[in-house]
């Protein structure tokens, strides 16, 4: 059951075998990439590294090699050429610098993770108002990829593959976008954080059979009017027409639907009190393993957990694992 919710939810298993690692050079700029903890995060000139290339190393050799032969024979036509190479060589560092300086990443709202395993989060990358100006030939490194990023809009949204083993507000890891421009001389990168996730708790099975046991039975719906505010809930876009109120909403004008599903108005009792006993931890993946598989199926659910309710008359799982991530 929680492999088709991970296949429902695009979560991927934790892989065993491991990541490739960083370069040594992104290793150490990475240590020095210190976050400012505010959100969004921009690139700043003292958090871009650049470092020539192999053809930027042969450039600056050969205008050395330049250099010398012209003191060596004395001509001033070569040394003005050897000085315009150093010039042109150090301009291109400075440029592919800027090339990244004032770029903006923000998490895309409504995104929440799952601790333990691998989820695709939508990053969005974009100008700083304060340094809006053309962007060339940047990239996001994923492992030892890179996916070039088409910034012609100014705008841009990309998906970073993200795994987190603790739950809580996390801050999410430090994403790394590369340049080569302008002449390809050197690379250009930098680390920054798009923002901070809900981490909802791992899933852990073993809580279905006591949540099955704890279904609460509500009212027919020819007892609506009888059964109070309590049937009923705000209109959430997509829910099924047959399930809305007409009657209450021709009276009011306020869209509500009835929380009772199609099979007799059950809803599904996701209690902290039934699996207590099993650790506070514990409990949290139990109870969130309950919670997905219910938005999997569908079904209406009611979770409790010691200073809060939440009610899903959908069966949707968000503000359930936001609460799951911070209890």
């Amino acid at each position: 059951m929680l492999a088709a919710i991970a296949s429902r939810l695009n979560l991927k298993p934790r892989q065993l075998t491991s990541l490739p690692k960083p370069s040594l050079a992104e290793r150490i700029s990475k240590r020095f990439a210190r976050d400012q903890k505010v959100y969004p995060q921009s690139i700043t000139m003292r958090k871009v590294f650049v470092l020539p290339r192999r053809h930027g190393f042969m450039v600056a050799f050969s205008t050395l090699g330049v250099f010398a032969i012209a003191l060596r024979i004395q001509n001033n036509l070569l040394l003005l050429i050897a000085l315009a190479l150093f010039i042109l060589f150090l301009m291109s560092l400075v440029w592919s610098g800027r090339n990244l300086a004032g770029l903006t990443l923000s998490l895309q709202p409504d995104q929440r993770l799952v601790a333990g395993v691998t989820q695709n989060l939508s990053i969005t990358i974009k100008n700083n108002p304060q340094f809006d100006r053309p962007r060339h030939l940047l990239a996001v490194k994923k492992g030892k990829t890179s996916q070039p990023i088409d910034f012609s809009l100014g705008v841009v949204s990309v998906s970073i593959p993200v795994n987190i083993d603790k739950r809580g507000k996390m801050a999410l890891p430090p994403i790394l976008i590369e340049s080569e421009f302008p002449f390809g001389l050197a690379r250009c990168w930098s680390w920054v954080s798009a923002g901070e996730v809900l981490v909802a708790p791992t899933p852990k099975s073993g809580y279905a059979s006591i949540s099955h046991a704890n279904k609460r039975h509500g009212q027919d719906h020819d007892d609506e009017e009888a059964s109070g505010a309590d049937s009923l809930a705000d209109y959430i876009p997509g829910t099924a027409q047959t399930r809305i109120h007409w009657k209450r909403f021709a009276a009011t004008g306020r869209l509500l639907v009835k929380t009772g599903d199609q099979t007799g108005g059950d809803r599904l009792i996701i209690d902290y009190a039934s699996v207590r006993s099993f650790g506070h931890e514990q409990a949290l993946q139990m109870m969130c393993a309950a919670v997905l598989e219910a938005e999997q199926q569908q079904v209406p659910f009611v979770m409790l957990l010691p200073n809060q309710e939440i009610s899903s008359p959908t069966g949707r799982a968000g503000e359930a694992l936001d609460a799951l991530a911070l209890a």
